[in-house]
C-alpha cells in the first residue's frame, strides 16, 4: 500500500523540473492508482506484482515477426505499453512456466506491474481460454502447448477440419501419459 500512496504522491505534486519525464498522462495515472486504493483498502483484496508477457511463435523469422507486430499494434490501441523483447526472451519464458517463477529473476527483469488481486483474478481465465493467435487460413492456428520435451504443439480442436488433436482428461496417476506413448 505505501508504494501505491508514494506513486499518487509524486504525481499529484507540483513538478519544477525545467524539463519532463517520461510520456505520462498524469491524470490518467492518478486515477488509476486511486482505484487501486480503494480495491486494495476493501477487505480480502490486496495488491500484488503481475508479470505479464506474451509470446508468439512461427514457423519462420518473418511470421513470428508479423505476429509479434500484431500483437504490439494491438496492445498498443488497447492503451497497454507492448514491448518487443529483444535479448531476454528465453528468462521470460521461463519464469511463465508453472512452479518455475523466481523473485530474484524478476527483480532483474524489472518488468511487473502491481494491480489488485481482484483484478488478476480476472485475467485467469483470458490467460486459461486463450484459443491461439494465428489467421484462420494459416496451419498455425490454435493454442500453443509446449510439450514435455519442449516442442511447440499447436491445439486447435475447431477450426481446421484436417486436424486429428485429441484431448484426454483424467485424474492425477491413471496413466495419460503411457496411454500416449503406447
Amino acid at each position: 500500500m505505501e508504494r501505491i500512496e508514494n506513486a499518487i504522491k509524486s504525481r499529484t505534486q507540483a513538478q519544477t523540473l525545467p524539463f519532463k519525464l517520461g510520456n505520462e498522462a498524469p491524470e490518467k495515472a492518478v486515477a488509476d492508482l486511486e482505484y487501486m486504493r480503494q480495491q486494495c483498502s476493501e477487505d480480502g483484496d490486496k495488491s500484488v506484482f503481475v508479470s505479464a508477457t506474451a509470446f508468439v511463435f512461427g514457423k519462420t523469422r518473418e511470421q513470428a515477426l508479423d505476429t509479434a507486430t500484431t500483437l504490439k499494434g494491438t496492445f498498443d490501441k488497447l492503451g497497454f505499453d507492448g514491448r518487443m523483447v529483444r535479448n531476454d526472451g528465453i528468462v521470460r519464458w521461463a519464469q511463465s512456466l508453472p512452479l518455475n517463477f523466481a523473485p530474484s529473476i524478476a527483480d532483474a527483469l524489472k518488468c511487473e506491474g502491481i494491480m489488485p488481486s481482484s483484478s488478476a483474478g480476472c485475467l485467469l481465465p483470458v490467460y486459461g481460454d486463450h484459443a491461439g493467435n494465428a489467421r484462420l487460413n494459416s496451419y498455425n492456428t490454435g493454442s500453443v502447448f509446449v510439450t514435455r520435451r519442449g516442442a511447440a504443439h499447436y491445439f486447435d480442436p475447431f477450426i481446421s477440419d484436417s486436424n486429428y488433436n485429441g484431448t484426454i482428461a483424467a485424474s492425477p496417476g491413471s496413466g495419460k501419459s503411457f496411454v500416449l506413448q503406447y
